[in-house]
């Protein structure tokens, strides 16, 4: 089929909107499943406590009726320390860049900051299971959070755990 002459067409104009959609889609994982099954808490110094303890293995644990009780050997808590760590993404924008019209935001600033603050979080998961050890800092030295937070078997239980809850969290999505 023959296009009549002088056809106006669109390829070729240069003054065609553009159809850009108005949302902005993150490809980047952001499973941090350590961080979202820790607790939180806050502390006021930059060394922090806190004590261990656990159970006797579980036992065979029959008595003979009317036989003496047998005093078990006490194991008390252990004391464990940490540091804290200050984590930093710096994020600076001009005031034409947040007054001026972005598709999929309205602020410039505030997009930047939810992005920096996943970072983070996604930091804080690397840092928190890793291999890193304690440091207290000096003035030209960072202050270091240990990856190895939790000494093997705690860390063992945990991901246990986490991995049953993610397996019960599949089960209850497929009804």
């Amino acid at each position: 089929m023959a296009v009549p002459g002088n056809t106006r067409l669109t390829f070729g104009g240069v003054q065609v909107r553009e159809d850009l959609s108005d949302i902005i889609y993150n490809i980047s994982p952001m499973d941090t499943p350590f961080m979202s099954g820790a607790g939180k808490g806050s502390c006021s110094n930059t060394l922090f406590e806190w004590q261990k303890d656990e159970l006797a293995a579980a036992a065979a644990n029959q008595k003979l009726e009317g036989d003496d009780p047998a005093s078990l050997a006490v194991v008390e808590p252990v004391k464990l320390t940490n540091y804290t760590q200050i984590s930093e993404k710096a994020v600076q924008t001009s005031g034409t860049a947040e007054a001026v019209d972005w598709a999929g935001r309205k602020s410039s600033q505030a997009y930047q900051l939810a992005k920096r603050a996943k970072e983070i979080k996604r930091d804080m998961e690397l840092m928190l299971t890793g291999e890193d050890v304690k440091a207290a800092g000096l003035v030209i030295l960072l202050r270091l959070t240990p990856t190895s937070l939790m000494d093997q078997q705690v860390r063992q239980l945990l991901t246990m755990a986490m991995v049953r809850l993610l397996r019960l969290l599949r089960v209850l999505t497929l009804y």
